[in-house]
């Protein structure tokens, strides 16, 4: 038993060394079969998420002063470079803001900071060397079974055959935030800005416009407007009744198509009853 086990371990290692980009390219394909018609003709999906590898890649279109919001992850490149150029000049592209530093929302920042030459990368303070290093840890979660395989997958990032692929290539941010930025030097009004909404992790942002749309990350999470991987679900909770104050409309998360405030306030409200 013991024999047929180590075999089946080492075969299944070489696979991984041999095709685990392959793979892990496949799965980071975007599932676009559930994604509802995008409410606002400023913001374009580059490239939707995928079923569990890759987050969604926003563009906020605003002339020569558009935003990227997230990168995806590395497997996700070419595609993400073919949609923006079908799209926009990169050289359009001023800033690009990360809402947090985990490998599948920033995996494409490095070679996307060399094509778009006039975009500065934004992320807060809490996430500035995360990004440096190309790797973070995985968040917890409050689901007891969930959270357990969260801190397995965190121990596997240590193994060096598996490293490569829960790793990016690192970058040092243009701009680091704290509570927030206003856009309004960017070409934005003054109900647009960068708000700081912890809980998935300590440094989670998103960027607001006119009050109105709200591009959050994995503050909402798919179908749920709790996301089940959360450093801190209190703080995430408290974090998206700040944005329902402002009275955001429709929430782009980081996974799975947008939700409309409906959505957001109902699954809030049950949570708090619960």
């Amino acid at each position: 038993m013991f024999f047929w086990l180590t075999v089946f371990i080492a075969g299944a290692v070489i696979i991984w060394v041999k095709y685990g980009d392959i793979i892990l390219t496949t799965l980071s394909k975007p599932n676009k079969k559930k994604y509802k018609k995008v409410t606002s003709d400023r913001i374009k999906i580059l490239v939707p998420s995928s079923y569990i590898l890759s987050s969604n890649v926003y563009l906020i279109e605003n002339g020569r002063n558009s935003i990227i919001v997230d990168t995806g992850s590395k497997y996700i490149y070419k595609e993400l470079i073919d949609n923006l150029q079908k799209l926009t000049n990169p050289r359009h592209i001023v800033l690009i803001v990360l809402t947090h530093s985990h490998f599948d929302h920033t995996g494409c920042v490095h070679r996307l900071k060399q094509l778009c030459t006039k975009a500065k990368v934004v992320i807060h303070e809490d996430e500035k060397m995360c990004l440096h290093d190309g790797n973070c840890n995985i968040p917890r979660s409050s689901k007891y079974l969930v959270d357990v395989a969260s801190r397995i997958g965190q121990i596997l990032t240590y193994v060096p055959i598996l490293k490569h692929y829960s790793t990016y290539e690192g970058i040092e941010a243009d701009i680091t935030v704290t509570d927030g930025m206003s856009l309004t030097s960017y070409g934005y009004s003054n109900t647009s800005y960068i708000l700081h909404t912890p809980g998935h992790t300590s440094g989670s942002i998103s960027v607001i416009l006119d009050n109105n749309i709200a591009l959050i990350g994995d503050l909402v999470g798919n179908g749920s407007v709790h996301n089940m991987y959360a450093d801190d679900p209190e703080t995430m909770s408290r974090s998206i009744k700040k944005l329902l104050d402002i009275g955001i409309e429709t929430f782009y998360g980081g996974h799975g198509p947008p939700f409309t405030r409906v959505d957001v306030l109902r699954a809030y409200e049950e949570h708090i009853e619960n």
